[in-house]
C-alpha cells in the first residue's frame, strides 16, 4: 500500500472515531443534564457520574469500532461512514448490525478474533442483512476462540470443506508410542471421496481439546460416539489405532463452518491493516 493510500485509510479511521465521539458525547451530556433537571440527590449524582465515565469509555471503544469498520466497508472517502449512518441509520439492518457487532467485539478478548467479527459485521452490512442464527453462532465461536484456536479451526475447516462428514481424533501410528492428532472427511463410500490430514504430535493436547470443545459448544460439531470408521477409513491410516474421537462434524455443521471460513480467511491469510480492533 502506498503512503498516499495509507494516509487515506488513516483519515477514514480517524473520521469514524470523530463521528462516534461526537454523537456519543452528546448522549452523555443529555443524560447528565436530565439527571440535574430532575434534582438527583448526592448518591444518585455519584451513580450518574459513574455511568457517565462508563459511557465515555464505551463511546471511545465504539468510536474505534466504527473507524475500523470503515476499513472493512471499503469506504472511499472519510465521509462515507457518516453518510451511511445518516441515510440508512433508521434501517433495522444498520442499527442491529452495528449494535450486535459492537457487543460481540466487546465480548471477544483476542484481537484476531475481534478482527474476524469485524469482517463478519461488514459483510452483513454490505449485504443489508439482519443478524441471524448463522451470525450468532459464528460470532459465539469467534468470542470463545483465540488466535491459535482460530488457526486450528481454519485448518480443520479447509480439510473437510465440501465433505458430507468430518471428524477430529487422536491416533497412534504403528510401532509408535506417541499420540498424534488427525482430521478426516469423506463425501461418499469410495476412497477417492475421502481426505485426511495428520495435524501432528500431541505436543499441545489442551489446544486441540479446547478447540474441539468450543466447536461442540457453539454447534459447529457434535460429540463423536460409535464406530470411527464411518469417518476415518482404514485405508487412510493403515496400521494406525484411533485413540480418542474428539469431535464429529455433520453436513449442516460443515456448511456453517464453511461460512465462518469466509470471515476468517482475510484475517488469517493477510497481515493486519491500519487500525485493528482493540
Amino acid at each position: 500500500m502506498s503512503e498516499h493510500d495509507q494516509e487515506h485509510k488513516r483519515a477514514i479511521v480517524q473520521h469514524g472515531k470523530d463521528v462516534a465521539m461526537e454523537v456519543g458525547m452528546e448522549m452523555v451530556k443529555e443524560g447528565l443534564q436530565e439527571a440535574l433537571e430532575v434534582g438527583a440527590g448526592p448518591v444518585a449524582g455519584i451513580v450518574k457520574a459513574g455511568a457517565a465515565v462508563w459511557s465515555i469509555f464505551n463511546i471511545r471503544k465504539f468510536a474505534k469500532y466504527l473507524g475500523d469498520l470503515a476499513l472493512e466497508l471499503d469506504c472511499n472517502d472519510p465521509d462515507s461512514l457518516r453518510q451511511l449512518i445518516q441515510e440508512q441509520g433508521d434501517k433495522e439492518w444498520v442499527t442491529e448490525g452495528l449494535d450486535r457487532g459492537f457487543r460481540k467485539i466487546m465480548e471477544a478478548t483476542d484481537p484476531v478474533a475481534k478482527k474476524c467479527i469485524l469482517v463478519m459485521v461488514a459483510d452483513y452490512l454490505k449485504r443489508k442483512s439482519l443478524p441471524d442464527r448463522t451470525y450468532r453462532q459464528i460470532g459465539s465461536l469467534f468470542i470463545e476462540s483465540d488466535e491459535q484456536m482460530l488457526h486450528l479451526i481454519y485448518r480443520i475447516g479447509v480439510k473437510i470443506k465440501g465433505h458430507t462428514q468430518g471428524g477430529v481424533f487422536a491416533f497412534r501410528e504403528h510401532n509408535s508410542t506417541g499420540a498424534r492428532f488427525g482430521v478426516a472427511g469423506h463425501k461418499g463410500a469410495f476412497e477417492a471421496d475421502t481426505s485426511a490430514e495428520d495435524l501432528g504430535p500431541c505436543e499441545e493436547p489442551e489446544l486441540i481439546h479446547t478447540t474441539c470443545d468450543a466447536l461442540i459448544r457453539t454447534g459447529f460439531a457434535s460429540a463423536w460416539y460409535g464406530d470411527p470408521t464411518d469417518v476415518v477409513r482404514s485405508y487412510e491410516w493403515p496400521g494406525s489405532e484411533i485413540l480418542t474421537q474428539l469431535a464429529k462434524i455433520e453436513f449442516n455443521q460443515n456448511m456453517l463452518l464453511e461460512t465462518a471460513l469466509q470471515f476468517m480467511s482475510p484475517v488469517l491469510s493477510n497481515p493486519p491493516r491500519t487500525g485493528s480492533p482493540g
